[in-house]
């Protein structure tokens, strides 16, 4: 069985990754690892701004209002205080996820859509289907 991530842009395929070891070729999975090792900074940003509940929940209501939000509108939302709020903006900041266009004011940057999409949408689903996989199986 064969699982691969496909990226694509008006239904042409722009970029596939295997999911497992096996399938790669092995040039291409050394050479894969070898940049992925020069990104580990950046990367590692981004994977710590999504590692916390808050921040996802945060991310989650930044990406539903598709606006920008103000202060007192993640706190009333997310029934969050102040001090978490701030510490969670800053550290969403700190991984280029969000972006803060006013005093108080937070949206979604680019990359923090992405990275949203990406990180916990689609490991959700990768789980989901390994998940089902192994029950047939068993």
């Amino acid at each position: 069985m064969s699982f691969k991530l496909v990226l694509l842009k008006d239904n042409k395929v722009v970029w596939e990754m295997p999911l497992f070891t096996k399938e790669w070729i092995k040039d291409d999975l050394d050479e894969e690892l070898e940049e992925l090792e020069n990104e580990f900074d950046r990367i590692s940003k981004i994977f710590d701004a999504l590692s916390n509940k808050n921040r996802l929940m945060m991310m989650k209501s930044l990406i539903e209002e598709e606006d920008i939000l103000h202060f007192s509108d993640l706190m009333r939302e997310l029934r969050m205080n102040p001090k978490i709020v701030r510490e969670s903006a800053m550290k969403l900041r700190s991984g280029g996820l969000l972006e803060q266009p006013d005093r108080g004011e937070y949206q979604c940057s680019r990359i923090g859509q992405v990275s949203f999409f990406t990180l916990p949408l689609v490991l959700r689903r990768l789980l989901k289907t390994l998940d089902e996989i192994d029950e047939e199986i068993i």
